[in-house]
């Protein structure tokens, strides 16, 4: 970025909070993270500033935030990860729902113990599709423990 960029991207940023995150206050995508139109694109903010600061990103790899605040700038709430580190690192903080907690799921863990009860007991996969209204896959993946493995 030359200064007139600088400049204008800094300007996009709420610095307010010393010690928490500098909020990006200008466009931003569907999930939040900041867009800065930079060489002729619109780019993520959060890689403009990490590439005018260190360099080129390689293949492959993602800024990550430590904050999990995606309007995030602040340099030392970024850091470099894959996007299977990215995956790993919401599941340990609990950002990605899993089970009954998730939007579409149209089962529970009581309802995964009565399946499983249930064709322990004889009750067909077509039946338990029927019953819980959800597809014969789903019984199977939920039995099979493809799905709800933490259940008992």
């Amino acid at each position: 970025m030359n200064s007139i960029e600088e400049r204008r991207f800094w300007s996009k940023v709420d610095k307010s909070d010393e010690d928490g995150c500098w909020v990006w206050t200008a466009a931003k995508n569907a999930h939040g993270y900041g867009l800065f139109r930079w060489q002729e694109k619109s780019s993520l903010a959060t890689r403009v500033l990490w590439e005018h600061t260190f360099g080129p990103i390689s293949d492959g790899l993602y800024v990550c935030h430590h904050c999990d605040n995606p309007s995030c700038v602040r340099l030392d709430h970024l850091y470099m990860g894959t996007q299977l580190s990215n995956i790993g690192d919401c599941v340990a903080r609990g950002r990605i729902s899993k089970g009954e907690h998730r939007p579409a799921s149209k089962l529970t863990e009581e309802n995964v113990r009565e399946i499983r009860k249930l064709y322990a007991s004889g009750m067909s996969k077509h039946k338990l599709a029927a019953q819980f209204g959800v597809a014969r896959k789903t019984i199977l993946d939920c039995l099979s423990r493809k799905n709800w493995k933490g259940v008992e």
